[in-house]
Protein backbone atom coordinates (compact mmCIF):
# COMPACT_ATOMS: atom_id res chain seq x y z
CA UNK A 1 0.00 0.00 0.00
CA UNK A 2 2.83 2.38 0.84
CA UNK A 3 4.42 1.70 -2.56
CA UNK A 4 1.20 2.56 -4.41
CA UNK A 5 0.81 5.71 -2.33
CA UNK A 6 4.38 6.79 -3.04
CA UNK A 7 3.99 6.20 -6.76
CA UNK A 8 0.97 8.55 -6.83
CA UNK A 9 2.57 11.44 -4.98
CA UNK A 10 6.03 12.58 -6.05
CA UNK A 11 6.52 14.76 -2.96
CA UNK A 12 6.55 11.74 -0.63
CA UNK A 13 9.01 9.94 -2.88
CA UNK A 14 11.35 12.94 -2.71
CA UNK A 15 11.03 12.95 1.08
CA UNK A 16 11.96 9.30 1.53
CA UNK A 17 14.84 9.64 -0.94
CA UNK A 18 16.32 12.48 1.12
CA UNK A 19 19.61 11.23 2.58
CA UNK A 20 18.80 12.54 6.07
CA UNK A 21 15.40 10.84 6.10
CA UNK A 22 16.97 7.63 4.77
CA UNK A 23 19.73 7.64 7.40
CA UNK A 24 17.31 8.51 10.22
CA UNK A 25 14.96 5.70 9.12
CA UNK A 26 17.81 3.20 9.06
CA UNK A 27 18.93 4.28 12.53
CA UNK A 28 15.42 4.04 14.00
CA UNK A 29 14.86 0.66 12.30
CA UNK A 30 18.10 -0.75 13.73
CA UNK A 31 17.37 0.61 17.21
CA UNK A 32 13.81 -0.68 17.60
CA UNK A 33 13.44 -3.72 15.31
CA UNK A 34 14.81 -6.06 17.96
CA UNK A 35 12.30 -4.83 20.54
CA UNK A 36 9.22 -6.13 18.71
CA UNK A 37 7.86 -9.26 20.39
CA UNK A 38 5.70 -11.25 17.98
CA UNK A 39 3.85 -13.17 20.68
CA UNK A 40 2.79 -9.88 22.35
CA UNK A 41 1.59 -8.25 19.12
CA UNK A 42 -1.83 -7.40 20.58
CA UNK A 43 -0.51 -4.77 22.99
CA UNK A 44 -0.65 -1.08 22.06
CA UNK A 45 3.14 -0.72 22.32
CA UNK A 46 3.76 -3.68 20.01
CA UNK A 47 1.22 -2.38 17.48
CA UNK A 48 2.96 1.01 17.53
CA UNK A 49 6.40 -0.61 17.15
CA UNK A 50 5.10 -2.73 14.27
CA UNK A 51 3.96 0.37 12.36
CA UNK A 52 7.19 2.29 13.01
CA UNK A 53 9.38 -0.72 12.15
CA UNK A 54 7.41 -1.34 8.96
CA UNK A 55 7.63 2.26 7.77
CA UNK A 56 11.32 2.66 8.62
CA UNK A 57 12.07 -0.69 6.95
CA UNK A 58 10.29 0.40 3.77
CA UNK A 59 12.22 3.68 3.65
CA UNK A 60 15.54 2.02 4.53
CA UNK A 61 15.30 -0.90 2.13
CA UNK A 62 13.94 1.29 -0.67
CA UNK A 63 17.02 3.49 -0.42
CA UNK A 64 19.40 0.54 -0.12
CA UNK A 65 17.91 -1.26 -3.12
CA UNK A 66 17.85 1.93 -5.18
CA UNK A 67 21.63 2.07 -4.87
CA UNK A 68 22.16 -1.67 -5.36
CA UNK A 69 22.50 -3.54 -8.62
CA UNK A 70 20.98 -6.98 -8.30
CA UNK A 71 21.73 -9.98 -10.49
CA UNK A 72 19.16 -10.33 -13.27
CA UNK A 73 17.73 -13.60 -11.87
CA UNK A 74 17.17 -12.03 -8.44
CA UNK A 75 15.69 -8.84 -9.87
CA UNK A 76 13.37 -10.94 -12.02
CA UNK A 77 12.29 -13.01 -9.01
CA UNK A 78 11.59 -9.90 -6.91
CA UNK A 79 9.53 -8.42 -9.76
CA UNK A 80 7.59 -11.69 -9.96
CA UNK A 81 6.89 -11.47 -6.23
CA UNK A 82 5.61 -7.92 -6.66
CA UNK A 83 3.35 -8.88 -9.57
CA UNK A 84 1.91 -11.75 -7.54
CA UNK A 85 1.74 -10.03 -4.16
CA UNK A 86 -2.04 -10.51 -3.93
CA UNK A 87 -1.63 -14.28 -4.19
CA UNK A 88 1.12 -14.23 -1.56
CA UNK A 89 -0.74 -11.90 0.80
CA UNK A 90 -4.03 -13.79 0.76
CA UNK A 91 -2.65 -17.32 0.64
CA UNK A 92 0.21 -17.14 3.14
CA UNK A 93 -1.92 -16.70 6.26
CA UNK A 94 -2.95 -20.33 6.47
CA UNK A 95 0.63 -21.56 6.07
CA UNK A 96 2.04 -18.93 8.41
CA UNK A 97 -0.29 -19.94 11.23
CA UNK A 98 0.76 -23.59 10.87
CA UNK A 99 4.47 -22.73 10.82
CA UNK A 100 4.37 -20.20 13.64
CA UNK A 101 2.39 -22.36 16.03
CA UNK A 102 4.19 -25.65 15.33
CA UNK A 103 7.76 -24.82 14.40
CA UNK A 104 9.60 -21.61 15.05
CA UNK A 105 7.83 -18.66 16.55
CA UNK A 106 6.39 -20.45 19.57
CA UNK A 107 9.91 -21.03 20.96
CA UNK A 108 12.76 -18.75 21.98
CA UNK A 109 15.25 -18.49 19.13
CA UNK A 110 18.15 -16.14 18.45
CA UNK A 111 17.69 -13.47 15.78
CA UNK A 112 20.56 -14.62 13.51
CA UNK A 113 19.34 -18.21 13.60
CA UNK A 114 15.78 -17.04 13.00
CA UNK A 115 16.94 -15.16 9.89
CA UNK A 116 18.86 -18.17 8.60
CA UNK A 117 15.79 -20.34 9.00
CA UNK A 118 13.05 -17.96 7.89
CA UNK A 119 14.63 -16.61 4.70
CA UNK A 120 14.65 -19.97 2.84
CA UNK A 121 11.27 -20.91 4.30
CA UNK A 122 9.87 -17.55 3.15
CA UNK A 123 11.18 -18.00 -0.40
CA UNK A 124 9.67 -21.48 -0.57
CA UNK A 125 6.40 -20.31 0.97
CA UNK A 126 6.07 -17.33 -1.42
CA UNK A 127 6.72 -19.56 -4.42
CA UNK A 128 4.17 -22.06 -3.14
CA UNK A 129 1.57 -19.29 -2.62
CA UNK A 130 2.13 -18.04 -6.18
CA UNK A 131 1.64 -21.58 -7.49
CA UNK A 132 -1.60 -22.01 -5.54
CA UNK A 133 -2.78 -18.59 -6.72
CA UNK A 134 -2.08 -19.47 -10.35
CA UNK A 135 -4.01 -22.74 -9.98
CA UNK A 136 -6.97 -20.99 -8.35
CA UNK A 137 -6.97 -18.25 -11.00
CA UNK A 138 -7.82 -20.87 -13.64
CA UNK A 139 -11.26 -21.23 -12.02
CA UNK A 140 -13.19 -17.92 -12.28
CA UNK A 141 -15.49 -18.62 -9.32
CA UNK A 142 -12.63 -19.57 -6.97
CA UNK A 143 -10.56 -16.65 -8.26
CA UNK A 144 -13.41 -14.34 -7.28
CA UNK A 145 -14.00 -15.98 -3.88
CA UNK A 146 -10.34 -16.09 -2.81
CA UNK A 147 -8.86 -13.04 -4.52
CA UNK A 148 -11.85 -10.86 -5.49
CA UNK A 149 -10.83 -10.99 -9.15
CA UNK A 150 -13.77 -10.81 -11.52
CA UNK A 151 -13.48 -12.34 -14.96
CA UNK A 152 -13.72 -9.69 -17.66
CA UNK A 153 -16.44 -10.33 -20.17
CA UNK A 154 -14.64 -11.21 -23.39
CA UNK A 155 -17.71 -11.03 -25.63
CA UNK A 156 -19.32 -7.75 -26.58
CA UNK A 157 -23.06 -7.91 -26.93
Amino acid sequence: MVGVFLSKFNLFLKIIENKYVANFSMLIFMLIAGHYVFLQSDTALMKFLKVIISLTAIVSFYNILKKTTLPIWLDSYICKLGQNSLFIYVTHFSFFSILSSNLLLAKEISTPLLLLITIPISVILMSFCIGIGKMISVFPFLNFVFYGVQEKNQEKK
